[in-house]
């Protein structure tokens, strides 16, 4: 995971994505768009997971829902380790 996660930092993709969906957010054929990919991201994460976690996937939190954390934690690692944001914000 966090071979990933540097890999995807280091492409700079995530600022631009996130640049990109502040920019087209109000545009639906784009959100309908970007809905969908995540929700393709989603499932593919959970079919992932049953396949080499079977033991999370029986456990209390239902493997989709895992998968979302994952997307949205690997979200979260990117605006903040970018900088995307003020980062003097979170030194209060």
């Amino acid at each position: 995971m966090r071979t990933w996660v540097d890999e995807a930092l280091a492409s700079g993709r995530p600022r631009l994505e996130l640049e990109f969906a502040l920019a087209n957010r109000d545009d639906p054929t784009v959100v309908d768009r970007e809905g969908a990919r995540n929700r393709e991201a989603v499932l593919s994460l959970e079919s992932s997971l049953e396949r080499v976690a079977p033991a999370v996937v029986d456990g209390p939190v239902p493997a989709r829902r895992i998968s979302e954390i994952i997307l949205d934690l690997a979200f979260g690692l990117a605006v903040r380790t970018t900088r995307l944001l003020d980062w003097s914000l979170t030194d209060r």
